[in-house]
């Protein structure tokens, strides 16, 4: 069927249902038949504001980062202490929203989309950390924190699984989430320190 010269429906409406449909059953679940019955029109309507489905996750991914919640940076604190607090928040946020962990994982919109992205590149020059060092550090820091929100759900369904009790379930979080701080934090000193400009004069010296 040809796509409808005017619009019947926004942007904002297909990348609102497509959200509701991912929160709801998942991404697999997402499919752009499904949208348009939703909205109650052709599916050839979405094809105003979207090239395909992928098009679609992509919004939405970016969408959902956008309401991620960045901690304040605090005066005369130690920029790596902030940072490491964006990865627990960062981390929170895949945890209560399962179908971002699987987006990120699948690699929907580039990191540069996280709220928090440009300032810690911006605190990581500021301290003298050189720009492909910084990625790799950015790379690390997101594979750990993707890594663990994965791991967060795969303990959450065998729990479900297996009728683990709801004072023993909340033990192990509350023990996952201290871990996963604490190794972080270490992780993000380790690195910035590991990688600082001297260590590059010492080895070309």
């Amino acid at each position: 069927m040809a796509r409808p010269k005017v619009p019947l429906i926004s942007r904002r409406s297909v990348i609102r249902v497509g959200l509701d449909i991912v929160e709801a059953d998942g991404v697999d679940a997402l499919t752009v038949r499904r949208i348009a019955k939703e909205l109650d029109v052709n599916a050839a309507s979405l094809y105003h504001y979207f090239a395909s489905k992928e098009d679609i996750l992509t919004a939405i991914t970016r969408a959902a980062l956008a309401e991620m919640p960045v901690p304040a940076i605090k005066e005369g604190e130690d920029w790596r202490h902030w940072f490491a607090d964006v990865g627990i928040e960062y981390r929170a946020f895949l945890i209560e929203r399962p179908y971002m962990t699987e987006l990120r994982a699948r690699g929907y919109v580039s990191r540069a989309a996280l709220p928090a992205e440009a300032t810690g590149m911006a605190r990581m020059t500021e301290a003298g950390i050189p720009a492909d060092v910084q990625i790799i550090i950015l790379d690390t820091m997101e594979a750990f924190v993707i890594g663990s929100a994965l791991m967060h759900h795969g303990r959450s369904e065998s729990a479900r699984v297996v009728q683990t009790s709801p004072a023993r379930r909340r033990r192990a979080e509350t023990l996952a989430d201290e871990s996963f701080a604490v190794m972080l934090r270490l992780m993000i000193v380790e690195l910035t320190e590991r990688f600082i400009p001297e260590a590059y004069e010492v080895e070309g010296a």
